[in-house]
């Protein structure tokens, strides 16, 4: 196998995709999209795992993603390319276990705490379908960048909720609340979040937030179309509470009661 240093323009990766892009996996997609998105923000790294690889016999091996990211972005890119792998070694590409984006921020140190990681990330994900309706994953860069724009409201929610029960535990709800901690003071939505946890209202007009917590509780759907349904609701009671008003029953809306704004321009 030979390693060379190459700089791999829009028009060399198209037609390597074209004429010998034989032997992959089917293209993803999102993929290619969230690596394009890299390129085009001036965000991409590069490191040993980002070689392009062909067979001995000129067959794309490895990079398909990568080269389809070039010709969408439009950037060229120096890259090192392998020639001559057998079919022997191909079979041993992508088998090892894939990190995930929680691993990514946490290794390359891109957040100010790891505490509740994987909240955050589930949070920012959420709250960026709800208000943006883009449910494609995005990259660790600008995932961390969100998280550094509201970290005080997702780490208020992961802290508040860490010990809630199976449905009010999860990133739907914590999204709400730490969209909602941008809206409502400190004192009432912890007092909320208490009441959320425990089940024990502090006073009549948290009958409200149990109709709430029960509702949470018994919604068993988890589909991207329930959970931001889910998180809409949550929203709407809580902004309902903070207004002083009870909501007898609590109905789905199709409007975000708060927002936080952090994915208008991307």
């Amino acid at each position: 196998m030979e390693m060379t240093k190459v700089k791999i323009t829009p028009q060399m990766a198209s037609k390597w995709l074209e004429t010998v892009n034989v032997k992959n996996r089917t293209i993803s997609r999102a993929k290619v999209d969230l690596y394009a998105d890299e390129l085009t923000n001036g965000t991409w790294r590069e490191t040993h795992q980002n070689a392009i690889a062909f067979y001995i016999d000129g067959v794309l091996a490895d990079g398909q993603h990568r080269l389809g990211a070039i010709v969408k972005s439009g950037v060229s890119l120096e890259m090192f390319v392998a020639n001559g792998l057998s079919y022997a070694d191909g079979a041993a590409i992508d088998q090892g276990r894939g990190r995930s984006l929680a691993d990514a921020l946490t290794i390359g140190g891109m957040v100010e705490s790891n505490k509740h990681i994987s909240a955050q990330v589930s949070i920012v994900r959420m709250i960026r379908q709800a208000e943006t309706g883009v449910i494609k994953t995005m990259s660790a860069s600008c995932t961390a960048e969100k998280i550094r724009l509201m970290s005080e409201g997702i780490h208020f929610a992961a802290s508040a909720l860490s010990s809630a029960p199976r449905g009010i535990s999860n990133a739907t709800v914590k999204a709400a609340v730490a969209v909602a901690a941008y809206h409502m003071t400190t004192i009432k939505l912890q007092r909320i979040c208490r009441v959320l946890v425990s089940g024990m209202p502090e006073g009549q007009e948290d009958a409200m937030i149990i109709r709430l917590r029960n509702l949470l509780i018994e919604n068993k759907k988890y589909g991207a179309t329930e959970k931001i349904e889910a998180y809409r609701f949550t929203l709407h009671a809580l902004k309902a509470y903070n207004d002083g008003r009870d909501l007898k029953i609590i109905r789905r809306v199709q409007e975000n009661a708060f927002r936080i704004g952090i994915f208008d321009n991307g």
